[in-house]
């Protein structure tokens, strides 16, 4: 009965991360970029 929902649920959380982990990269990035670009 509940398979959709936790289907919807998990691929949320998956989009959730892809986010995440992005937003952490791109922060990673920036401050690699800032680090270079002082030098």
């Amino acid at each position: 009965m509940d398979q959709p929902f936790y289907k919807d649920s998990f691929y949320k959380l998956q989009i959730k991360n892809k986010c995440y982990v992005n937003s952490i990269k791109s922060a990673v990035n920036l401050k690699t970029f800032s680090k270079l670009t002082a030098l």
